[in-house]
């Protein structure tokens, strides 16, 4: 997927004078020692009261990498500072192990999102292929990537140097997958999304179907995996739609070969799951291969799982870019939720991956968005309309594709949460322009006003 021709302003430029450093895509603020190859795609600052009296005199939209090692001032409050001199620019805060708390404050601070240093390696990896494909002899440094040099000292606390923790968000080429508020794409292969809950019955099929479909009508290459491998019901929700039958792989022949195939002729490809349930264990082997599989030939993976979380539920974590932890409006499935979010702790799960999604909002509905981000540590909450009794109706028919015609608001919900990945992920207007119909009025409207005002790359 190319990129947009508005992002191409931000290409690095041959480092020289600093000035010209300025022109980099990224500004990174650590008091930690990196790579000498940082130089070539950051602007790098030790310290953030220079970083902060350079960036006042700028107004272009470098994207800033703020590390929790500066020592000079609270990373938190550099992220305030810097949010409060240029509303435009992406901020992104590097927290490994941010508690709830420490996310609400980033947030309320301004940051554009709390990155693992992994993630940050992810942005950092992707300047530099872009600058490797302007400057030739630049393909050099990718024979000593991340070997250490000595420092070089200049102005304006600029340093590049050797090992320290930001020295993990560089040299790694396995790392771990970029979260959605990440506005570039992720470097060779898809966005892995995937739909879980802790309990049954919160709408994980409905919404994976209607994404998939959706993104499939703007013409986005699209793997859907139904990972229920037991009572996986998505071929039977969609029994009707020619664009599930037409493409249907069961999961036991699914190989990179086979998706090639399918994704090249129709752009679309639905692995499902086996006939038998019993052979869902003898599966779960292959659930890794098959995800890596399809991300290396699409541009979106939806992944929808069962409800009884198991060994399948770690490798599908694992395998995310993003985590949907979806849930309804019955008090027992936001505390369910909950208990989700603490297991993801436990098994060490970036917050930044996490996405919460309030399934069947209504204004008569008894948690609203706000009252479930509170119920989950502060972390924003996306809703989902209540699309009626429509969308049981159309599905039990086996008709999704009439349920997307329709534009119910349900449909109308998804669609804007793809818009954000859309924006966020930095993909082509063309596919942001077909998604229009499916947007409404209000939505559009706030868009144009976030645009015109320079609203910026907050979070989605």
């Amino acid at each position: 997927m190319a990129r947009s021709d508005k992002e191409q302003h931000r290409l690095p430029l041959v480092p020289g004078s600093q000035g010209e450093r300025f022109m980099h895509p990224f500004v990174l603020c650590s008091s930690a020692e990196v790579a000498s190859v940082v130089a070539n795609a950051v602007t790098l600052f030790t310290n953030g009261e220079s970083c902060r009296s350079a960036l006042r005199q700028m107004h272009a939209d470098q994207r800033i990498i703020v590390d929790s090692t500066i020592r000079d001032v609270e990373p938190v409050n550099l992220v305030a500072a810097l949010r409060k001199d240029a509303a435009r620019r992406g901020i992104y805060l590097i927290a490994n192990d941010a508690t709830p708390s420490q996310l609400s404050r980033a947030w309320t601070a301004g940051a554009s999102d709390v990155i693992t240093s992994a993630q940050a390696r992810r942005l950092m990896l992707d300047a530099q292929e872009e600058l490797s494909s302007m400057v030739p002899s630049v393909e050099k440094l990718g024979e000593s990537f991340g070997e250490p040099h000595s420092v070089v000292a200049e102005p304006e606390g600029v340093a590049f140097s050797a090992a320290s923790p930001i020295e993990d968000a560089v040299v790694s080429a396995s790392a771990t997958p970029l979260s959605s508020a990440c506005a570039v794409q992720i470097p060779g292969g898809g966005i892995v999304l995937s739909f879980l809950s802790g309990s049954g019955g919160t709408g994980k099929s409905t919404l994976s179907l209607i994404m998939a479909l959706l993104l499939k009508r703007i013409g986005v290459r699209v793997v859907l995996i139904d990972l229920d491998l037991q009572f996986g019901d998505l071929r039977f929700l969609a029994d009707g739609e020619p664009t599930i039958t037409n493409n249907d792989m069961p999961f036991t022949e699914a190989n990179s070969t086979v998706l090639a195939h399918y994704l090249d002729k129709n752009g679309f490809c639905f692995i499902s799951p086996p006939s038998e349930p019993e052979r869902a264990e003898e599966l779960t082997e292959r659930i890794a291969p098959v995800i890596e599989a399809a991300r290396d030939h699409s541009d979106f993976v939806i992944l929808n799982t069962g409800s009884f979380w198991n060994e399948l539920h770690a490798l599908v974590l694992e395998n995310s870019d993003l985590i949907c932890l979806v849930m309804d409006q019955r008090a027992t499935s936001i505390n369910t939720c909950k208990r989700c979010v603490e297991l993801c702790i436990r098994l060490e799960v970036p917050f930044s991956r996490l996405l919460y999604i309030l399934n069947r909002c209504s204004y008569r509905a008894a948690f609203s968005p706000f009252d479930c981000s509170l119920m989950v540590g502060g972390a924003p909450v996306y809703g989902i309309d209540n699309g009626g009794s429509l969308v049981e109706e159309l599905l039990e028919l086996g008709t999704p594709g009439e349920l997307i015609d329709s534009k119910n608001a349900a449909v109308c919900s998804v669609a804007e949460m793809i818009d954000g990945f859309l924006r966020e992920f930095a993909y082509e207007d063309i596919y942001l322009e077909r998604l229009k119909p499916f947007l409404r009025k209000k939505y559009l409207s706030s868009i144009k006003k976030k645009t015109t005002k320079g609203g910026g790359d907050d979070a989605f």
